[in-house]
């Protein structure tokens, strides 16, 4: 049985010399795995940047509207509803 396991232990130290997934005593990722990650990155800021741009595309559009200006009423909510009858 002991043969049987180091057996094993052996072929597991191979497989990690053979595949360079240990660099000394830490773990180190495989080099797929280090560009898909690279690939999701840059695939999640595009997705980003399309969406910042739509927002601000939008917010352009809604300002160059004619007429060209935008008004923001403050509306005192609590004595509007002490004066329903108005």
């Amino acid at each position: 049985m002991a043969g049987n396991t180091a057996n094993i232990r052996i072929r597991m130290d191979a497989d990690l010399k053979e595949h360079g997934h240990k660099k000394g005593e830490s773990y180190c990722k495989p080099n797929n795995v280090v560009k898909k990650e690279k690939l999701l990155f840059k695939r999640n800021h595009r997705v980003t940047n399309i969406r910042k741009n739509d927002l601000n595309q939008t917010i352009s559009e809604i300002g160059n509207r004619k007429p060209g200006f935008i008004d923001v009423e403050d509306l005192n909510v609590s004595e509007m509803m002490k004066y329903r009858g108005l």
